[in-house]
């Protein structure tokens, strides 16, 4: 490509170009704070589509059609509204999803229904080896016995907890590495459902059981009660964590 003008000209323009690329990423860079904060609250889908429009989309079409309408200060203009679109965007999305205009950091987060649960509608535990999962599921079950389930809900919710959790402890950490499966059962009218996070590697069990059929029915039996017997089970892979999902 060769450049037109002299020396002078072209320094001024690249200098330009700097300083309206700088705008840009002062203003996207506020929002990769908040679009971490909708992975982490569960809507990693939201998170995908905002990092999507903000580093390819927005840009890619602000060039596109500007830069092609007005040349060079188009293409610069591009840049300003790009960061204006991402910001407008991650101001807008907790606004529509809260139901009232953010006037505090916290009204900037999409927190999930259970943020707010009380101590008596929740049991948490962390295990790290099987001796904590079997803990952790007769604790379980004593904690829906108390909360008034039947016992078919509380063997379910034991039996899904020494299933999964079992299954990460003895397989999902490679050697050497510290493993830890955080165990949450919570038990709410509009609310009912266990979930198991851990750092381990990879894994979600709906995929894999659909990939992998033998056909012998007793093999891989713990992974086909859970997804037979539970109302869903959903995997969400973020920020390295595995996060499974068992509706009651």
């Amino acid at each position: 490509m060769q450049f037109s003008g002299s020396s002078a000209d072209i320094q001024q323009t690249a200098a330009t170009f700097i300083r309206f690329l700088t705008l840009q990423y002062a203003m996207t860079i506020v929002c990769y704070p908040l679009t971490g904060s909708f992975a982490e609250t569960g809507h990693v889908k939201l998170n995908y589509l905002i990092s999507l429009l903000r580093d390819w989309i927005f840009p890619s079409l602000g060039v596109a059609t500007l830069g092609l309408w007005l040349g060079m200060p188009g293409i610069l203009g591009s840049f300003l509204l790009s960061g204006v679109l991402t910001l407008c965007l991650v101001l807008l999305i907790p606004w529509i999803a809260n139901r009232k205009l953010p006037r505090c950091l916290r009204d900037l987060l999409i927190l999930p229904e259970s943020f707010a649960l009380r101590p008596s509608e929740y049991f948490e535990a962390t295990v790290s080896s099987l001796e904590d999962v079997v803990r952790a599921s007769e604790q379980a079950y004593k904690f829906c016995i108390g909360k008034g389930e039947g016992a078919r809900t509380a063997y379910f919710v034991s039996l899904f907890i020494e299933e999964m959790a079992g299954n990460t402890v003895r397989h999902g950490f490679g050697e050497g590495k510290d493993g830890l499966v955080g165990v949450k059962l919570i038990l709410k009218e509009s609310r009912r459902m266990l979930r198991l996070k851990d750092n381990g590697s990879p894994f979600d069990p709906v995929e894999w059981l659909e990939k992998n059929r033998p056909e012998d029915p007793t093999r891989n039996l713990g992974i086909r009660m859970v997804v037979a017997l539970a109302k869903n089970v959903q995997h969400v892979r973020a920020m390295e964590i595995n996060n499974l999902i068992i509706s009651l």
